[in-house]
């Protein structure tokens, strides 16, 4: 039996007690099986898990350059030796790379530390869900349910602090609509731990799976030289649109904003700059898009369109584009791009 001491490390959610096993890193990593969605099995040879003391069901945590996903170590029915195979299904290290790849072109070659984690079974966690729609949004009166749907995903789970289940790929996921849970938060000084059906859950806050990927995954970070003075106009406008009702009633603020440029001088990157510093989803659509070939088809796409920025505005700040705009309602006898 290996000893296990006790160490402080850098790493998101060190565990009490841990074993590093380094050398691991080249073994080549093999596409995740359908029917492995959502169990949590890293399947290693069974002479591999006997040399570094890992039993069937241990909880490991898999490390690579940009991600970490926490499993249960499992051998494989073939007894291969030199391979791994994995289910992504809980992700302590969120990024873009790790939820869209398929996971053998993610981390082929790139898996190099394997970390076997002591745990314990929770009594409480606290949660965010990434509901698949946002017509399938979860009220108050939803919350029980909601938090009995929570408990039939994560049963048997280990998770970690601020990790991320996928459940778009699991049947319950699917059942239930709901993408991803997010863990804020495990009891204190728990930093791994088992759930089980006697876990209690709260929910703090739900969200559409497109809001969540436009914040996470599809975060613009650039500057935009030159237009200080016209962002910081924008947002000091825009915050005064978004208050509260009740804090606005005096006050009379125009119901859009439009801005006048000539084509390629930065008018589209302004907002999308804007949006993502407010934290405010995006809803865009270029204006000759919004034509069809059919009688009022563009009425139709219109209509459809402010339907959704209503939705979306519901759960939080929305923002809603017409790109060139100019293609829609022109000015007689001149051509000025306007959006």
């Amino acid at each position: 039996m290996t000893e296990m001491t006790t160490k402080e490390e850098t790493n998101p959610y060190p565990p009490p007690t841990h074993e590093t096993i380094n050398n691991i890193q080249g073994m080549p990593t093999l596409q995740t099986l359908p029917e492995m969605d959502g169990t949590q099995k890293c399947y290693l040879g069974p002479k591999f898990m006997d040399a570094h003391s890992i039993c069937l069901g241990d909880c490991v945590s898999l490390s690579s350059d940009a991600c970490k996903f926490i499993c249960r170590g499992w051998p494989r029915q073939d007894r291969a030796e030199g391979f791994i195979q994995f289910d992504d299904t809980v992700n302590s290290g969120v990024c873009r790379k790790s939820l869209h790849c398929p996971v053998s072109k993610r981390t082929r070659g790139e898996v190099h530390t394997l970390v076997k984690l002591e745990h314990q079974k929770l009594e409480h966690v606290t949660v965010q869900v990434i509901y698949t729609d946002i017509a399938d949004s979860w009220t108050n009166s939803d919350s029980s349910s909601l938090c009995h749907y929570i408990t039939a995903i994560l049963r048997n789970m280990f998770l970690s602090n601020s990790c991320l289940v996928k459940c778009c790929n699991m049947k319950l996921g699917k059942m239930y609509k709901i993408s991803y849970i997010v863990i804020d938060k495990l009891e204190p000084n728990v930093q791994c731990g088992l759930f089980t059906k006697e876990t209690k859950v709260s929910v703090t806050k739900c969200t559409s799976k497109e809001r969540f990927d436009q914040k996470y995954f599809q975060k613009r970070c650039f500057g935009i030289g030159g237009l200080e003075r016209e962002t910081a106009i924008l947002k000091e406008t825009l915050h005064l649109l978004f208050l509260p009702s009740d804090l606005k009633y005096k006050f009379k603020f125009a119901r859009g904003i439009l801005l006048r440029g000539p084509s390629g001088c930065g008018k589209t990157t302004l907002i999308k700059k804007v949006a993502d510093d407010i934290d405010a989803f995006l809803l865009s659509i270029n204006g000759a898009e919004v034509y069809g070939g059919r009688p009022g088809e563009g009425e139709g796409r219109l209509r459809q369109l402010f339907q959704k920025a209503s939705q979306m505005s519901g759960e939080g700040p929305c923002i809603l584009l017409i790109d060139e705009i100019d293609s829609l309602c022109p000015e007689k006898g001149m051509s000025i791009m306007i959006s």
